[in-house]
């Protein structure tokens, strides 16, 4: 993986495809979510197929449409650097994907 590449191409999305995840990218995702795991403690967990995810949010927070694939990063409330651990490990997730 070229992050530098990943960093320069990179953007946001709010509104998003009903297509689906390439088996091949869902494999490669999960790989890199096990080692992440293992390394950092956390309990990253990649979710298909869930369309009702966002729908509770409150309309001002990001106004997302059409999410039904995303990646929860879950720490411990009380862990050591877990706020820094969840940026780090999920942006390099970002930027696999």
């Amino acid at each position: 993986m070229n992050y530098k590449h990943a960093i320069s191409v990179r953007h946001a999305c709010r509104s998003y495809s009903p297509e689906k995840i390439a088996d091949s990218v869902v494999e490669k995702l999960q790989s890199s979510i096990a080692d992440y795991n293992l390394m950092s403690g956390l309990n990253i967990q990649l979710v298909l197929n869930n369309g009702d995810a966002f729908n509770t949010l409150s309309k001002s927070y990001g106004m997302f449409t059409g999410v039904n694939n995303y990646i929860a990063m879950i720490g411990k409330a009380n862990g050591i650097h877990e706020k820094e651990k969840i940026g780090y490990y999920g942006e390099k997730l970002v930027l696999e994907a």
